[in-house]
């Protein structure tokens, strides 16, 4: 049986309104809890995948139910649903990462605040200082033991000591990006 484009766009419907709305309600939380969904999973015997996937088994039940289509063309739908979903995760966990660094951790970025830093060392001490290191945190970090969440802030962390001082100690400056441009943290 050949589906027609009304049938595609009915059949494809729920994987692009999931898609959408995950980007627009931020697609690292929704990958988050997906994780988190799957974690829970592995102990309850996949009853919160299945409680997921209600929703998706409904409409394409009744979406079979209104176009009197032949039960393998529902189940093929939801199959492709899933793994498009699997798909677009796997996607933003390969991908994300280089665009997150080419947008908000580029050269420009990078000189700017640590001009802006230095700035501000000889400022609070009245010496010259140089950059001892410099550090960025992804707002999709890895998992460690400590913190189960994949969702950070963006940070720089910049290290700057003293050019020309026996005084070797290094002082921290904590920017972090916060509605579309970077913050300086303020000491608590």
């Amino acid at each position: 049986m050949k589906l027609t484009v009304r049938e595609y766009v009915l059949y494809s419907l729920p994987f692009i309104v999931s898609v959408i709305l995950a980007f627009l309600l931020d697609i690292l939380s929704v990958l988050g809890t997906i994780y988190n969904l799957l974690l829970v999973s592995i102990f309850t015997f996949g009853i919160p995948i299945i409680i997921f996937c209600l929703p998706y088994v409904l409409y394409f039940y009744i979406l079979q139910r209104y176009l009197k289509a032949p039960f393998k063309n529902t189940m093929i739908a939801l199959l492709i649903t899933v793994f498009g979903f699997v798909v677009v995760a796997i996607g933003v966990e390969n991908f994300y990462k280089p665009v997150e660094n080419r947008l908000y951790f580029s050269e420009k970025t990078t000189n700017l605040l640590t001009e802006q830093s230095l700035s501000l060392f000889e400022k609070e001490t009245g010496e010259d200082g140089e950059v001892l290191k410099w550090e960025t945190t992804s707002r999709k970090a890895v998992w460690n033991e400590a913190e189960m969440t994949s969702i950070q802030q963006r940070r720089y962390d910049i290290e700057i000591v003293p050019k020309n001082s026996a005084n070797e100690e290094a002082q921290h400056y904590l920017f972090i990006f916060v509605h579309g441009k970077w913050v300086l943290q303020s000491e608590p």
